[in-house]
C-alpha cells in the first residue's frame, strides 16, 4: 500500500519599497510521508514518519508538532515535538499499539498566528484477519484519475466462509453494483469482485471489507491521480481599473476537460504586475490561495494597491497545471 502525501502549495508575491522581488511559487509549506502505512497491531511493528517543510521557513515555523493515535512516538501517546534540520526535514519513529483501526497522523507548524498542516492515515490490522480472507487485490489502478468518471475494481478471495456476504464500503466515489458507497455482495466460487468509480478528490479512497457473520474487517486504500484540466476560461468584470488603491476586478474562471471532470483542490496561481523593463508586482488576490472546486468554476478578486503607473497596462496572469502543459491566461488591463 503506497503512502499518500498531502501537500499544501501556495504562491507568495511580494515587493519591498517598490522594488520587484521574484514571487515564490508552488513551494511546499509542509508535507508528511508515512514510509509504511500498514502495520500489524501487535505492539512491535514500527514505521518512519517523515516531515518536510520549506527549508527557508522562518525560525518560528521550524518546530514540528506530530499528532497521532494508535501507538507511541518518543514514548508519548498523542503528540510530540521535534525540530527540523537545516534542510527542513525531520523524522519520527512510530511504534504500533495493540488496537486495530485507521488512525489519522497530522504534522503541524505554527508561528502563533498562522498554522500549516499535512496529514495522512495509518492502518493497524489484527493478525487473525488472515484466517478469513485469502487475498484482496485492486485492479486497473494504473493512471486512474480522480475525475468522477474513471473506475477501478477490487477482487476478494474468501477462505472457509463460502456462504457469507461480503460488505464493501468506500470513503470516496461509488460502488457501481448499486451506485452507493456501501454494497453487500454474494460470493461466486469464493470470489467477490466489483467496480468502484472514483470521486473528484485525489485523496485515499479507503475501501473497507467485511465478511458478514464474522468479526473480520480489513481496509485497503487507493489514491487516484489528479485529473488536470484541458481548458481554462477567464472572464474579468472590467478591462480597466483606476490607479487609486483599493479598486477591484473580479475574474470568473472555469476549468474543464473533454472526458470526466477536473479534480478538486488543484492550486491556481495568480499574479498582477506592470512591466516597464522591470517587473513590479502590485495588489493582492482573494482568496489568497485559490483552488478548483467540484464544479470547476469560481471567482478570484484582484484589489490594487498604490503605485500603479497610468502609462503602463496592468497584467493579471492566472495559471493552473493542465493535462499536458501549464494552462495560462494573461489579461491586459488599462490603468486610468
Amino acid at each position: 500500500m503506497k503512502p499518500f502525501i498531502f501537500l499544501i502549495i501556495i504562491s507568495i508575491i511580494f515587493s519591498c519599497n517598490g522594488d520587484p522581488i521574484e514571487p515564490i511559487s508552488n513551494e511546499n509549506i509542509i508535507s508528511l510521508n508515512i514510509v509504511d502505512d500498514t502495520l500489524i497491531a501487535n505492539g512491535e511493528e514500527t514505521t518512519s514518519i517523515q516531515v518536510q517543510i520549506n527549508k527557508y521557513a522562518k525560525e518560528e515555523f521550524r518546530n514540528v508538532t506530530l499528532e497521532f493515535k494508535g501507538g507511541t512516538v518518543d514514548g508519548k501517546t498523542e503528540s510530540t515535538v521535534r525540530r527540523v534540520n537545516d534542510s527542513g526535514f525531520v523524522e519520527f519513529e512510530y511504534l504500533a499499539g495493540s488496537s486495530s483501526g485507521v488512525y489519522n497522523i497530522t504534522a503541524k507548524i505554527s508561528d502563533g498566528n498562522s498554522t500549516y498542516s499535512s496529514d495522512s492515515k495509518l492502518y493497524l490490522f489484527d493478525e487473525s484477519n488472515s484466517n478469513v480472507i485469502t487475498s484482496i487485490t485492486l485492479n486497473d489502478t494504473l493512471n486512474t484519475l480522480a475525475d468522477g468518471h474513471s473506475t477501478f475494481s477490487i477482487t476478494i478471495e474468501v477462505n472457509n466462509f463460502p456462504n457469507k456476504k461480503v460488505r464493501i464500503s468506500t470513503s470516496e466515489g461509488l460502488i457501481l453494483a448499486n451506485m452507493t458507497n456501501t454494497s453487500d455482495l454474494d460470493q461466486i466460487n469464493n470470489i467477490v469482485t466489483t467496480e468502484i468509480r472514483t470521486s473528484q478528490t485525489p485523496i485515499p479512497h479507503d475501501i473497507t471489507i467485511e465478511v458478514l457473520g464474522t468479526s473480520y474487517q480489513s481496509l485497503i486504500s487507493f489514491t487516484p491521480d489528479i485529473s488536470y484540466p484541458e481548458n481554462l476560461l477567464i472572464s474579468p468584470s472590467s478591462w480597466t481599473i483606476d490607479s487609486l488603491p483599493n479598486n477591484q476586478i473580479v475574474c470568473n474562471y472555469q476549468v474543464n476537460k473533454n472526458i470526466g471532470f477536473v479534480s478538486q483542490n488543484i492550486p491556481i496561481n495568480v499574479t498582477a504586475f506592470q512591466n516597464s523593463g522591470t517587473i513590479v508586482y502590485n495588489g493582492a488576490f482573494s482568496p489568497l490561495f485559490p483552488k478548483t472546486d467540484n464544479d470547476g468554476i469560481g471567482t478570484i478578486t484582484y484589489t490594487n494597491s498604490s503605485g500603479l503607473d497610468k502609462s503602463l497596462p496592468l497584467y493579471l496572469v492566472i495559471e493552473i497545471e493542465g493535462t499536458n502543459e501549464t494552462l495560462s491566461d494573461t489579461l491586459e488591463i488599462d490603468v486610468l
